[in-house]
Parts: C-alpha cells; sequence; structure tokens
C-alpha cells in the first residue's frame, strides 16, 4: 500500500476515477445583452431575476468585452449615483421632503436649506453655516463657515450630528433661525442630507472608468455607449436595452487509475463503491485541495468499476499509476 497525491494506491484490481475540478482557474464573468426597453430600475430587477445583476465593469479588459456584447446605441449598466441619506444614522429620507428640492441637483453630493424651506445641493466643500442637532432634539444654528464635511466633525463633537429634517416642525425651526440671522449673512446652512459616491449594482466600489467618458454625470444612471466604449450619466426613467451579468465556474476532468487490493468486501456493490469514494475524497481535502472537486466511478464497456489483474505492478507502475491521462 501506498499514497500518491493524496490518493491511497493498493494493488491487483484496477479502475478509474474521473476527477471534476469545478473551479481550477477561478470563476469566469459573463455580459448578457438583453434588447428589451426599460428603466434603470426596471433593468435592475430584470437582471437580478434572471441572472445576477446589472453589469459591473471593474476593467478595461472587461469593458472590452462588455463593448462586444452591448448590441447597439446606448445600454444601462449597473453604475448609479448613491441614494440620499442622512449623516445621523437611522433617519428616514422622506419623499415629501426630498420633493422640495429648489433646483437640479446634478453631481452635487450634500444640502443645504434655504429661508423658503426648500433644499439644494452643492458641492460638498464649499464653506458656509450649518446646522446641529442637540441631544434634546432641538437645531442650533452654527454661524461659522465650514465644509459639509468640517460642518459634521463639528456638530458630532459639540452636539449629535448635522440636523436631519424629517418633519415639518424640523423644517420651521431651522427657517425661523435662517430668516432672523438672512439678513445679514445669507439664507440658507448645511443640514444633514448627503449622497453616497457612485457604486455598482451589486455593492461593488467604483474602481475603474474609461478615461473618454464624461467627467462630469449630471444624471444618476449610467449608460456605455456601444461604438465607443465610453460611459455617461442618463435620466434613470429613460428606457433603454441593458446589460446583465452572470458567473461561470469552468470545469476540467481528469481520469485518474487507482489499484485496490481485493478482500471480503464485494466491490460490484455499489455501497462499497461509494464508501471508497468517500475515502478518496477525505484525503483529497487532507492533502489540501481547496478547490471544488466531484468524483465518480467510470465503467469500462462490459459496464463494471473494477477489472482483476493477473500481476502484480512494479512499484515504478504503482507511482505511475495515479497520473491523470
Amino acid at each position: 500500500m501506498m499514497t500518491t497525491n493524496g490518493l491511497v494506491v493498493l494493488l491487483l484490481l484496477s479502475g478509474s476515477v474521473l476527477v471534476c475540478n469545478l473551479q481550477p482557474q477561478g470563476a469566469i464573468t459573463r455580459f448578457h445583452h438583453v434588447s428589451l426597453m426599460k428603466t434603470w430600475t426596471e433593468a435592475q430587477s430584470y437582471c437580478r431575476e434572471k441572472f445576477i445583476d446589472l453589469a459591473t465593469i471593474p476593467s478595461q479588459a472587461a469593458n472590452t468585452v462588455a463593448q462586444k456584447v452591448a448590441g447597439h446605441g446606448h445600454v444601462w449598466i449597473g453604475l448609479y449615483n448613491g441614494s440620499w441619506r442622512w449623516s445621523q444614522e437611522g433617519k428616514p429620507v422622506e419623499n415629501w421632503f426630498l420633493s422640495n428640492v429648489k433646483h437640479n441637483v446634478g453631481s452635487r453630493r450634500c444640502a443645504v436649506l434655504d429661508t423658503y424651506g426648500k433644499w439644494m445641493a452643492r458641492d460638498c466643500d464649499v464653506p458656509d453655516r450649518f446646522v446641529c442637532s442637540t441631544l434634546d432634539n432641538r437645531h442650533v444654528l452654527v454661524e461659522r463657515y465650514m465644509s459639509w464635511w468640517d460642518g459634521q466633525t463639528y456638530c458630532r463633537k459639540n452636539h449629535v450630528d448635522l440636523s436631519s429634517v424629517v418633519t415639518t416642525a424640523d423644517r420651521e425651526s431651522i427657517v425661523k433661525q435662517l430668516r432672523l440671522v438672512g439678513m445679514l449673512s445669507g439664507n440658507d446652512a448645511w443640514i444633514g442630507l448627503y449622497r453616497g459616491e457612485w457604486a455598482w449594482s451589486d455593492g461593488k466600489k467604483l474602481i475603474y472608468k474609461p478615461l473618454e467618458s464624461l467627467p462630469h454625470w449630471g444624471s444618476d444612471c449610467m449608460v456605455m455607449d456601444q461604438s465607443t466604449g465610453t460611459w455617461r450619466s442618463q435620466p434613470c426613467q429613460d428606457r433603454l436595452s441593458f446589460l446583465c451579468y452572470s458567473v461561470v465556474k469552468p470545469s476540467a476532468v481528469s481520469l485518474v487509475k487507482i489499484r485496490l487490493v481485493g478482500g471480503s468486501a464485494d466491490l460490484t456493490d455499489p455501497m462499497v463503491q461509494e464508501s471508497i469514494l468517500l475515502q478518496l475524497r477525505k484525503q483529497l481535502v487532507d492533502g489540501g485541495i481547496q478547490a471544488e472537486v466531484k468524483l465518480r466511478w467510470r465503467k469500462h464497456p462490459d459496464g463494471e468499476v473494477f477489472h482483476r489483474e493477473e500481476t502484480s505492478p512494479s512499484a515504478d507502475q504503482q507511482e505511475d499509476s495515479c497520473r491523470a491521462v
């Protein structure tokens, strides 16, 4: 009896095991063009039902492959502008508040509230006053000019956080303070509303975009131009065809010959054969093989798995008998 590559090799009876490695070199991403005309959200739902998700494109190589699959014109991909949320976690972003936007938000990511109770988006680095929420659920206007991020840090250090405007009372309290000082120092201030970064529909971070793509994205969903492979933003409610993706696990099949010593066990019994396979699987795991592997017996033309050998093989033959053929 000897051990070779984690498999026990015995003598006198020979058989062959088919070894199917389901993921020898990693999974392969495949793109699928769907010609149905849908909004970005509808396309996302379709891709999640039929495949995995809208297309995620992490590299130039993947972009080239996706471009070849994309059909014609512009197609939705999985990139979208992050949703609006409050700096203070757990606070809901009410639809009635988001409907009170003063201007098109474009690519700007942080919000101010003005003396009319309307909010608008600005670049987060622009200095402005800001409003903090307190432990006793009040709103305090801070007469210091800071970026949104610095205002957030100040509020979290000295109060609770930048203010969340989730009720009419919240809005009226802030508007009243802004009107009191508005004649002297302006008519708006940072609040806690901000938008997350561009991200992929499946949750992956944006780490690549084509160099030729538009640098300023004014809408919240992304399309690929099939003719150039570049990306640009497009209103999410437009109806376009789209790219989905799936993941395929490649497989490789090897034939491994083994020899067993005949004993009292009936090697024609399917239960005995399955028991031997279980032992082989265990030895593969103990030998450090991590990939997903399936084993099954290969039958000879006469339907038998094992054939009895008339002579015992030499040591060299034993060693060679366990290689893949």
